[in-house]
């Protein structure tokens, strides 16, 4: 399967243009602070398209269209990769050597920043030296280094969502840091060492 880059417009429109959102619209926070996601196909937009909304007015800034060449009919929900871009799939569309395809995997890169990490969770909230900790949250892809009080750890990206960490030999009792190309983030509160 192929991935299809769709190159940046500023393209902007209504939002009578999204009414074929098909099912329950899945919107997506991405690192610009605006609201993603895809229609299915509207009367603007008949293969669909790719949109952002300002959570501020409800505005549609942001709308690119698929082409079939690029995807068409897109179901699933997006998300933004650890590279900044938005990616998800569609039922339709793509290149293939004869035409076009029976659905694609497509990135969009609007140009947004990559998005920092985010922690929403830690278990156990205590440990000893190189026992495991499992840590959720958001925005784990591409990250580079996990510390505990300032200490750096073996870690293992799971997912987007969930980091396992070893806690490392001279880590004492603080908060746990995910480092990713976005930034930064910290627990509050701590991870105890016993």
């Amino acid at each position: 399967m192929q991935i299809f880059y769709l190159a940046w417009t500023n393209r902007c429109a209504g939002f009578g243009q999204l009414e074929g959102v098909a099912g329950i619209p899945s919107l997506f926070q991405a690192a610009d602070g605006n609201l993603w996601d895809t229609s299915f196909e509207s009367s603007t937009f008949s293969n669909g398209s790719v949109f952002a909304i300002s959570p501020q007015d409800g505005a549609v800034v942001h709308t690119f269209p698929f082409d079939d060449s690029n995807g068409s009919q897109p179901l699933s929900s997006v998300i933004q990769g650890a590279d900044g871009k938005i990616y998800g799939t569609a039922e339709l569309g793509g290149v293939v050597s004869q035409g076009y395809g029976d659905g694609t995997v497509w990135s969009l890169d609007a140009g947004l920043p990559v998005p920092a990490p985010s922690i929403a969770a830690f278990t156990p909230s205590s440990g000893a030296v190189g026992s495991k900790v499992l840590i959720r949250g958001n925005n784990f892809i591409g990250t580079t280094a996990v510390t505990f009080n300032g200490v750096s750890a073996t870690f293992r990206v799971v997912n987007v969502n969930f980091i396992t960490a070893t806690v490392p030999a001279a880590a004492t009792t603080g908060p746990i840091s995910i480092t990713n190309l976005g930034g930064t983030t910290t627990t509050t509160p701590g991870f105890t060492v016993r």
